[in-house]
């Protein structure tokens, strides 16, 4: 509205699928929220004078980086008005994504004796906020040691390092448990006093110190 004080303003916006509403007021009264409908009522402005809509939304931990577009509209109003060219505004909203993953190693026996197979558990978890695409847990083993049954079928030996590859972990699943079940050869004599997991995805992470987990051993023969 351009010259009249008007009465019985609303004001839409309708959020994309991405995008959840936390909370939605104009001049500090709510606002009614159906879906991904945000619907704020004024009970009018005078000329010259203004409201100030505040919306807050969550954006899905899945969502693809880039961007979302957003438009609010003047849906209503008992007041004629001139130009309607200025009743929609846009926004351009930009997402980033960001997985804060994390590992913990431990193993079944300590000292390990050479010759017997031992058991490794890996638990993978992703704190988020975004969805971690890609997740690969890495193991690296001393040469000679083999992979034997009872591990996790995600996970293969290659080069000397066990690599799992565990898909898309979502922020809100529950931490990942990998088993791997490997065997020193009967002739090792030696091994390192500790061994180190990694764990990593396609998706950017803001804590790369919580990425390694390392577990002590001692092999005996």
């Amino acid at each position: 509205p351009d010259i009249c004080a008007e009465n019985r303003v609303a004001i839409v916006d309708v959020l994309d699928g991405q995008l959840g509403v936390q909370s939605a007021s104009i001049g500090g009264t709510p606002c009614a929220v159906a879906g991904q409908t945000v619907t704020c009522a004024s009970a009018g402005l005078a000329v010259g004078a203004s409201a100030t809509v505040t919306l807050t939304s969550r954006v899905a931990a899945g969502t693809a980086s880039g961007a979302i577009a957003n438009s609010a509209a003047i849906a209503n109003a008992a007041t004629a008005d001139p130009t309607l060219s200025n009743n929609t505004g846009s926004a351009s909203l930009s997402v980033t994504r960001s997985a804060d993953m994390t590992v913990a190693k431990s193993v079944s026996t300590n000292p390990i004796v050479a010759g017997q197979p031992v058991t490794i558990e890996l638990v993978i978890d992703n704190l988020g906020p975004s969805d971690a695409d890609a997740v690969v847990a890495a193991d690296p083993l001393p040469a000679g040691w083999t992979l034997q049954p009872g591990t996790d079928p995600r996970c293969s030996l290659t080069g000397g390092a066990i690599d799992c590859d565990l898909g898309v972990l979502a922020a809100s699943d529950p931490p990942e448990n990998v088993t791997l079940v490997v065997l020193p050869p009967a002739n090792a004599t030696t091994e390192p006093s500790s061994n180190t997991a990694f764990v990593s995805s396609a998706t950017p992470d803001p804590s790369t110190s919580n990425n390694p987990s390392t577990a002590p051993t001692t092999l005996t023969a």
